[in-house]
């Protein structure tokens, strides 16, 4: 986990700690008030934050809430945040703005629908190349200038055969020096 994900884990994790009140006191989480958002999403989280404390004979801990986050977004696997993959950490960003907000309909919409993260990855990737010339790429092998609308398969292909072409500009440029010519001006 790079630190700016880390920022941005604690930083979406102490927002759902508010928003639930959820605080320790004397070494176990408790709320402090109704649920917020009685959610699916919450609702599981606790399910299986009680089940990870169970098994080591204790109240629910803050550690057990996070962990079940993990837990969740990764569907069945205990990790430590530190050992996430990045679509993980996708995924627990993803599961904590629902606890955050379970109305946050770009938010359910993703839940539901995985790929459109990975879309949008290809998407961030390709916008680092000049527009300009994506857009040409994109006319002259798919018919469409507007790239950001074509299926995430051929937004695949896109950002190969950019690759691809890139490899292609690396390649050392050298400029033949004038030659020297013998004129005072």
């Amino acid at each position: 986990m790079t630190p700016a994900q880390k920022t941005k884990y604690f930083r979406y994790w102490s927002d759902a700690c508010r928003v639930h009140a959820w605080r320790m006191q004397k070494g176990c989480m408790v709320s402090a008030g109704p649920l917020a958002a009685d959610s699916e999403h919450v609702h599981c989280v606790m399910s299986v934050a009680t089940k990870l404390a169970s098994q080591k004979h204790r109240a629910v801990t803050s550690d057990d809430i996070r962990h079940a986050v993990n837990f969740i977004a990764t569907k069945g696997r205990e990790l430590s945040s530190q050992r996430l993959t990045n679509k993980e950490i996708s995924r627990v960003f993803l599961l904590l703005r629902l606890l955050i907000d379970a109305d946050d309909l770009e938010a359910v919409n993703e839940w539901i629908h995985p790929e459109l993260d990975v879309r949008r990855g290809l998407i961030a990737r390709i916008g680092k190349v000049p527009g300009a010339y994506v857009a040409e790429i994109a006319r002259d092998r798919f018919g469409s200038m507007s790239w950001e609308n074509l299926p995430t398969d051929s937004l695949l292909k896109l950002l190969k055969l950019l690759g691809r072409r890139d490899a292609w500009n690396r390649q050392p440029f050298t400029v033949a020096e004038p030659e020297a010519v013998d004129c005072p001006f």
